[in-house]
């Protein structure tokens, strides 16, 4: 749900593009099985890690265990602030004196494998016992011309959460499993007529939030918006018939009054507050509200399901989150690998779902795990079939107060001119792609 700037964005870019290190420095692709092995084993020294305080509960709880059992290796945080992690990490980088690992939000990866500032990983990668069952979603952001420079970090999930309680008295079978079913449980639970309560709840005014739980309602049936790989990308909007159904779906929810009035003025500062209160049937949004419901208390029948597609299947998910990356020109690469893979072992795994997040390594799903974590375990299973657009123009085409995507959004669901409001997006979409083309 990363939102910054467009003038923010061009600046790291700007920044990124002056005195950057090549691609094919360290750990490049033509690196040997042998220093493939042996990289990353007993280093020495201090690693230091930048860590986003918009997500240091994991790194907080098990970076003093790591130094505890690993004698002459230190990891060192140091927290960046979410409004500027991405600049302060160019900063650096651009002066020379980068961090040896960063926990940086997965969807502002390309911004930095696209300028070459990030250290090759495809052979140390390929070499994990884990790979085959890291988060896919989180691994695709990190690939960038055939070769891999990140590696999956934590998973900040959405979902769909539905009131049990509320389904209950309305004689449904939830979750629901198509868009359809969606609008049709949210009147139903409307129709209650009970005092203050909604069928459903959406932060209608902000646009990280709007996207972070409707577009796996598209990649639940492998219906993506941008597609293609960079460089070469298309937009594909306009005449989207899944997009149309969803957009459809949203503004019957809105017409009929399923939704609060205020939601359209939530900007996200309240999101999910009215489902906390157990006022609200249906709530699309991320799986790390799970504390706060039940520190709430005033919810304690509650579900949570996949986002479903048009027509039913696995639903998705928004494989929000952090990748861990090495910086070009890292002082103990080996070091930071080191801790990567320590990261990645069942045991620190298992303990992501106390911190508030899920764990990217899917054989993490044992059944001792689902018994202990049922709820995460959902949000996991989800995990298989998520996704995230690797894409330069992210956070300008749907993040920004007056993005192309939230038009949209504004147009169909509150206006009703979906078609118009499609067409409009397709040409702001593409003027975005044209841009960022003509500028790399």
């Amino acid at each position: 749900m990363k939102r910054l700037s467009m003038g923010a964005a061009c600046a790291v870019l700007a920044m990124l593009a002056v005195g950057c290190g090549s691609s094919s420095s360290s750990g490049g692709s033509k690196t040997s099985a042998a220093s493939a092995a042996s990289f990353g084993t007993n280093a020495k020294g201090t690693v230091v890690f930048y860590q986003r305080a918009a997500t240091n509960g994991v790194a907080l709880a098990l970076v003093p265990k790591f130094n505890a059992t690993h004698p002459g290796l230190k990891v060192k945080i140091v927290q960046t602030s979410p409004n500027n992690d991405t600049s302060t990490l160019a900063t650096a980088i651009r002066a020379g004196h980068p961090p040896d690992l960063v926990g940086l939000n997965d969807i502002d990866v390309p911004e930095f494998t696209s300028e070459h500032t990030l250290m090759n990983l495809t052979n140390y990668i390929k070499a994990l016992p884990q790979l085959s069952t890291l988060s896919q979603g989180h691994l695709n952001l990190g690939n960038y011309q055939g070769q891999m420079y990140a590696v999956p970090y934590l998973a900040d999930l959405s979902v769909l959460w539905y009131n049990k309680a509320l389904f209950a008295k309305a004689h449904l079978n939830g979750p629901p499993t198509s868009f359809a079913q969606m609008v049709s449980d949210a009147d139903a639970i409307q129709k209650l007529g009970l005092p203050g309560v909604h069928g459903v709840s959406f932060a209608g005014d902000c646009q990280g939030c709007l996207g972070f739980v409707m577009e796996p309602d598209l990649w639940a049936d492998k219906n993506y918006m941008i597609q293609g790989d960079l460089p070469k990308q298309s937009i594909n909007i306009k005449g989207n018939a899944e997009l149309t159904a969803l957009m459809n779906a949203y503004h019957e929810m809105w017409k009929h009054g399923d939704a609060p009035a205020n939601d359209q003025t939530d900007s996200g500062a309240t999101w999910g507050d009215d489902f906390a209160s157990g006022k609200v049937g249906l709530y699309p949004g991320p799986y790390g509200k799970y504390p706060v419901f039940v520190k709430s208390g005033n919810i304690k029948d509650f579900g949570i399901a996949p986002l479903p597609g048009q027509n039913g299947g696995a639903g998705s998910t928004f494989d929000g989150g952090d990748d861990f990356v090495i910086p070009n020109g890292a002082k103990n690469a080996s070091g930071a690998w080191e801790f990567v893979k320590w990261m990645l072992q069942p045991a620190q795994q298992a303990q992501y779902p106390k911190y508030g997040y899920t764990p990217i390594v899917t054989s993490t799903l044992t059944p001792s795990f689902i018994k202990a974590n049922p709820y995460d375990a959902v949000a996991l299973k989800a995990l298989k079939t998520g996704y995230a657009p690797t894409t330069l123009i992210y956070d300008q085409a749907y993040n920004e107060p007056n993005s192309p995507w939230f038009k949209l959004f504004t147009d169909a669901v509150y206006n009703g001119d979906v078609a118009g409001g499609e067409a409009a997006a397709q040409s702001g979409f593409e003027q975005l792609l044209s841009s960022t083309s003509s500028g790399h």
